[in-house]
């Protein structure tokens, strides 16, 4: 009877412990190295975000502006008002533009000259000239003679300065360059202008180049004759791109750069790392200058007119 009792407690205690028991198998695969890198590949629409999520070759509102704006540049968001301030490149006058609306006013700020860029930082107006010379007025919508703060640098005209952007992650101006100023003549740089100290960075904050634009178009299997879209026919080493406006994407921190030199938009990281390249393609695009963004992502350029079309604001609602 001993015998038979120990017998049957051996049988019990081997089928508990027997792993291939198909009520005990483990239907929950191994966790292996492979997991960590399947999580790094990501989902297949990952490269999606990557992508321009507009499509810039077809306006969800177009606002027209008079003969006054022909040669509009520089556009910035105004948070308080729900509207746009521009400036031109020939005369010392801010324009508000209400795309609701479809009107604009204009006031006079100060003397003629080229005036490229602007934006607004805390209801303060920051504009900026080709020479690189910056402007500050706090009180430019309550005052006719808003007093004015001018800020010189090492930049000039060799520089060309014409895109200017806020960054708020460095609470930071960005001055974009059409040309190379004192650097190689493929090259254009992007500076940063210290808001806290007041004080332009003499490096760089990257650098755009021909090497840039060919290593990004190689890795994304563009064929030679696409690339040479983006390049001088004439001179293959001079990078067809001059950069005339700048912003800085409200959620994803990317900064979106136009050049109407070449009609193309190029957006990069935040470490001057191409993302993605577009041509921003005629008649829509006559010449994009301005570019600008409104809480809620929707992206804005503003584009001078000619003798056949007239100068506009074009709207981009984010898909």
């Amino acid at each position: 009877m001993k015998f038979l009792f120990f017998s049957a407690a051996l049988f019990i205690l081997a089928q508990a412990c027997n792993p291939s028991t198909p009520e005990e198998t483990n239907t929950t695969p191994p966790k292996t190295d492979e997991t960590p890198l399947a999580q790094e590949q990501g989902n297949p629409d990952e490269k999606e975000e990557k992508k321009i999520p507009y499509h810039v070759q077809s306006a969800d509102d177009v606002m027209e502006l008079g003969e006054g704006l022909l040669e509009i540049s520089g556009l910035a968001y105004h948070p308080k008002t729900s509207t746009f301030v521009a400036v031109h490149d020939e005369y010392g006058k801010i324009y508000t533009l209400n795309l609701q609306t479809k009107t604009s006013s204009e006031k006079e700020w100060r003397k003629n000259g080229d005036y490229e860029g602007v934006e607004i930082v805390d209801g303060v107006l920051w504009i900026v000239k080709n020479t690189g010379t910056i402007y500050k007025t706090e009180e430019w919508t309550t005052s006719e003679t808003p007093e004015i703060k001018k800020f010189k640098s090492f930049l000039d005209d060799s520089f060309d300065v014409e895109g200017l952007g806020y960054d708020k992650e460095t609470h930071s101006l960005l001055l974009a360059c059409k040309a190379n100023g004192t650097l190689e003549k493929n090259q254009r740089p992007i500076y940063r202008f210290d808001l806290k100290t007041e004080t332009i960075i003499e490096e760089p904050l990257f650098i755009l180049n021909v090497d840039t634009v060919i290593a990004f178009m190689k890795s994304q299997g563009k064929h030679d004759k696409y690339l040479r879209e983006y390049l001088e026919e004439k001179q293959g080493e001079k990078l067809k791109f001059g950069p005339s406006g700048i912003a800085v994407h409200p959620e994803t921190g990317h900064f979106y750069i136009t050049s109407a030199k070449g009609n193309t938009l190029l957006i990069t990281d935040r470490k001057g790392n191409l993302l993605e390249m577009e041509k921003l393609v005629k008649p829509l695009h006559t010449q994009p200058e301005g570019i600008a963004f409104d809480p809620e992502g929707n992206l804005y350029i503003s584009n001078e007119g000619s003798e056949e079309a007239p100068a506009k604001v074009l709207k981009f609602i984010r898909k």
